[in-house]
């Protein structure tokens, strides 16, 4: 699992159930949709000029200007699209193509897994820490489809309360 620390797990049976449902469906991961961004990627983009990302000076140090237009525009010019999210939308109830990045679950024992987790980290290296806006883009590039909650068996939007965990605020 990756969890952020404004994930607090609140039902016993989470880990349980994410392993279940990977195996079920043959997915080397499980995460939540976006509640807002409703599978586009360039709505994250836009939503990401803030001081974190847009500033050189952050939370008391100095940092790079990470540009996540340049970024986006790179993934477009790549032939990334949000309309290959569409067909595979499955049996969630969720849009997917934009998820939150708090809350993932992996399959370790798929190979797939790390060639997946090395180039979403690309991304970090490459362009900003702002991984909502790499994630899509890596599983596009490794065609990995996400098995994105919530499904017909669990509820809540991963910006609050969950059928798993509550997600708590960012600290400054």
């Amino acid at each position: 699992f990756w969890l952020d620390g404004t994930i607090e797990i609140t039902h016993s049976q989470t880990a349980l159930y994410c392993i279940q449902m990977l195996h079920l469906k043959n997915k080397i991961l499980i995460t939540w949709d976006h509640p807002i961004r409703k599978g586009y990627l360039e709505r994250e983009v836009k939503a990401s000029h803030f001081e974190r990302y847009t500033s050189t000076f952050w939370f008391g140090q100095s940092q790079p200007y990470q540009d996540i237009d340049l970024q986006y525009k790179t993934y477009v010019e790549d032939g990334y699209t949000d309309n290959f999210w569409t067909p595979h939308y499955e049996d969630s109830i969720s849009i997917g193509g934009v998820w939150i990045t708090c809350f993932i679950c992996f399959d370790m024992k798929n190979t797939l897994t790390i060639p997946f987790l090395d180039k979403w980290y690309e991304q970090t290296l490459k362009f900003t820490a702002q991984d909502q806006i790499g994630f899509p883009y890596a599983c596009w590039k490794q065609n990995v489809i996400p098995y994105t909650l919530p499904d017909r068996n669990t509820y809540g939007e991963a910006g609050g309360f969950t059928t798993f965990f509550q997600k708590h605020g960012h600290g400054r």
